[in-house]
């Protein structure tokens, strides 16, 4: 019996065959992924991650604004912080809060000043009311 020989490929050729990752798998023609959004059927889709937002309630309103949007998706995720996480965050913001208050420019002294008041108040205010400190992240989802 003749034996087929083994197909050799040029590194082009194996280039152009390339392993299918999970989702291409499970959801061949349903999701597609590329860098900056994403394609859920025939919409497309982006997913905003919002950080350092000010915890302020006048701020806190643009939020409840965007989510009131035809094809905007607001998703709000929390979990509870540990006490060794909450110890080193306190640590962290102390440290940067007094190397920026020892500096040359006034104005950034006095905003790491009152910085370390807000610090100290979070505290006072955590251990007399007995409530616990949350990590919360914010996605907003936008469709079109």
């Amino acid at each position: 019996m003749l034996k087929k020989k083994p197909k050799v490929l040029t590194p082009e050729q194996a280039e152009e065959i390339r392993t299918k990752d999970f989702f291409d798998m499970i959801l061949p023609g349903t999701i597609k992924f590329l860098s900056d959004h994403y394609i859920v059927g025939d919409s497309y889709r982006c997913v905003w991650a919002i950080r350092e937002y000010p915890p302020t309630t006048e701020e806190q309103a643009i939020l409840s604004q965007l989510a009131d949007r035809n094809g905007v998706t607001l998703r709000i995720y929390h979990r509870l912080v540990e006490s060794m996480e909450q110890r080193k965050i306190i640590q962290n913001a102390t440290r940067r809060n007094r190397l920026k208050s020892g500096g040359n420019d006034v104005s950034e002294s006095i905003e790491a000043e009152g910085n370390l008041q807000d610090v100290i108040e979070l505290l006072a205010n955590l251990r007399k009311n007995k409530e616990p400190l949350l990590h919360v992240s914010v996605f907003i989802e936008l469709k079109a």
